[in-house]
């Protein structure tokens, strides 16, 4: 087992001359948002959207290191007793994703994320002055995992699923939930 391990790592750590360039690059894309936990109520998930930048910095052919920075607008739908609310939860993410090379230009990224809540409104008949009372926390503990797929033309599509790690706030067992699909570019030198 450990000679299988030592295997599978030296594949995708190996580094290479062709590995050492950085490429920066921007992402477009759509969100599909709930909450979970054991707190939710009649909730259905949310579309919303996220742009942002990318950088991909190659270790080895098949092993790279991928932050980004992304806006993604995020929340809830609910249409509890007849009453359409809507919560929205805006964060601006920070994931940094490894990114391994599994054919091609396909590969599997995973990794942790950190969103800092920059808005958070709860719209609702009744609530006419827009008051926030969904208190979320200012900041959001999360893990992705997805695939991505890069064309040599630096023309990038990926999908990935994020789920919460921390409760949205200290009163509540709710956790952020995210599907969401980008189409991205990253500059080739």
């Amino acid at each position: 087992m450990f000679r299988l391990a030592f295997i599978v790592i030296f594949y995708f750590i190996t580094p290479s001359a062709n590995a050492q360039s950085l490429y920066a690059g921007a992402l477009l894309g759509a969100n599909s948002s709930n909450l979970t936990g054991e707190d939710v109520g009649d909730f259905s998930s949310r579309l919303g959207f996220r742009a942002g930048a990318v950088l991909k910095i190659p270790i080895s052919p098949r092993f790279a290191v991928q932050p980004e920075l992304v806006y993604s607008n995020q929340g809830f739908d609910s249409s509890a007793d007849g009453v359409f609310t809507q919560g929205i939860i805006d964060y601006l993410t920070i994931p940094v994703l490894v990114d391994l090379n599994i054919a091609g230009g396909l590969s599997v990224q995973f990794g942790p994320q950190v969103g800092i809540n920059i808005q958070t409104q709860i719209t609702e008949p009744g609530n006419t002055e827009n008051e926030s009372i969904l208190d979320a926390d200012r900041l959001d503990s999360a893990f992705a995992l997805g695939l991505q797929f890069e064309l040599p033309s630096g023309i990038f599509l990926q999908g990935r699923y994020t789920f919460g790690i921390t409760d949205l706030n200290t009163v509540v067992q709710i956790k952020n939930s995210v599907a969401s699909l980008a189409l991205g570019y990253f500059l080739i030198d």
